[in-house]
């Protein structure tokens, strides 16, 4: 099944266009992406990932990860408490350069860990979310029948230096070289215990918020 559009009404009235991504079922845990674009400042960026939290169809959710890359330049990402995904989420929108687009991943725990590959699981969904709305590096994307929007010029200078793209690459691989041992040491430490049931936490939760491990 392919990804769905439909327009989306922002709290502030400003309609954007919303994708929701074919779910990805592992172990019991159901995983689905929703993308909303254009956004085009840090605030209209925050109201669609509002909007797309409150997503009837991630009612009973028990996480929903966010990020987002606004046309002005400013991002964010939110855990809701599944740890270390939202810098996931964050992670591939800057790796591929994305511009006016926010996006929520919502996770339906099953009361099966599955460990690292949950993060393959909700990257799958943003990455198909992106290719399905032709994304392309450093090019905003529009509502349908519109013209993109480009970089800033001082952030389109940035994107077109291949050298300033490697660096960022770079950093960004060590960053989540950095995220996997620390989640192997901590696996270790707390033994993978799964003793605490799990909770649906609100979507305006802070990424450190307490949630399931994994």
């Amino acid at each position: 099944m392919a990804a769905s559009w439909r327009d989306l009404r922002l709290s502030g009235g400003d309609v954007v266009r919303l994708a929701l991504s074919k779910p990805v079922d592992d172990r019991q845990s159901r995983f689905v992406g929703a993308l909303a674009f254009p956004v085009r400042s840090r605030a209209q960026a925050q109201a669609a990932v509002a909007a797309l939290c409150a997503l009837p169809e991630f009612a009973e959710a028990t996480h929903r990860m966010s990020a987002f890359r606004a046309i002005d330049g400013s991002s964010a990402c939110d855990d809701d408490g599944e740890r270390w995904a939202g810098d996931r989420l964050s992670g591939a929108l800057k790796r591929r350069a994305v511009l006016g687009a926010a996006v929520v991943v919502a996770r339906w725990y099953g009361g099966v860990m599955l460990g690292p590959v949950r993060f393959t699981h909700i990257v799958d969904c943003c990455t198909q979310l992106l290719t399905a709305a032709g994304q392309r590096p450093g090019i905003a994307l529009a509502m349908p029948a519109a013209r993109s929007a480009v970089l800033p010029a001082a952030m389109a200078a940035a994107w077109n230096d291949d050298d300033e793209i490697d660096a960022a690459l770079e950093a960004e691989q060590e960053e989540e070289a950095w995220v996997e041992a620390a989640m192997e040491a901590e696996a270790r430490a707390a033994g993978e215990s799964d003793s605490a049931p799990p909770t649906n936490t609100s979507a305006g939760a802070s990424a450190s918020s307490p949630g399931r491990p994994d």
